[in-house]
């Protein structure tokens, strides 16, 4: 990507006004920017989203301006992350209401409302935390429900239901957490005695145990159960 990079600006400063290599640019610019974020250096990957971001248009830029809000929600800039993912949503949506068989608007309309409500929670806004990852979780199962084989929108409902436990969880509301927890567990657990190979479902079960045993932890009375939920956690693993 760095070499393509270093090329197409190279191209493009020979053929100023070509709209489409300018097009080519942004994108591998955004590309390299993306393995910046997993490979130890998401400060610099992010001054690339918001700098190519206002050359996009339509869903390629509500995406890079997503990407930018998370970023700065992982680098702990909450301010810049909430205002990053509020607009990413407004510009999803009336791409969504334009297409709505079309799921790559409703899939970055979700994740920025995902990672939106998380910011929020870092900042103690739990009423609004809990909103929106509770509308992430509506598209993702409306998506679900209209493509039931794609286990990565499965795997997306899952983390916005752990998410929205956590919330849930910080916010003190601990019987609405438990009943999350809960329900995502029996979830995990039917995807599981479905394909007993998965080991990603095994995984998911597991966190998702741990996170309810983390929460029961803390009332003496339920040890039992707790002592319980970590037995299953290792008879899953064995």
């Amino acid at each position: 990507y760095t070499l393509a990079l270093d090329n197409g600006r190279r191209f493009a400063r020979d053929s100023q006004g070509d709209a489409a290599l300018k097009k080519d640019v942004a994108a591998a610019r955004i590309k390299l920017a993306d393995l910046k974020v997993w490979g130890g250096n998401p400060s610099e990957a992010l001054e690339t989203y918001r700098e190519v971001a206002p050359q996009l248009e339509g869903l390629d830029r509500a995406e890079t301006i997503r990407k930018l809000g998370f970023v700065a929600n992982q680098l702990g800039d909450y301010r810049t992350a909430i205002e990053s993912l509020q607009q990413a949503r407004d510009l999803a949506r009336p791409l969504m209401a334009a297409d709505p068989k079309n799921l790559a608007p409703k899939t970055t309309f979700a994740l920025a409302s995902q990672r939106l409500g998380e910011a929020l929670a870092s900042t103690g806004e739990y009423v609004q935390a809990i909103e929106h990852v509770t509308t992430a979780l509506r598209v993702y199962e409306e998506m679900s429900a209209a493509d039931p084989s794609s286990t990565q929108t499965r795997r997306r409902i899952w983390a916005s239901s752990m998410i929205l436990g956590d919330v849930l969880k910080k916010a003190n509301r601990l019987k609405e957490a438990e009943i999350r927890y809960r329900a995502v567990a029996r979830m995990t657990d039917s995807l599981m005695q479905a394909d007993p190979e998965n080991r990603q479902y095994q995984k998911d079960y597991i966190a998702t145990l741990s996170r309810l045993a983390d929460l029961l932890a803390a009332q003496p009375a339920r040890s039992a159960e707790v002592r319980a939920l970590t037995e299953k956690a290792l008879q899953t693993l064995q």
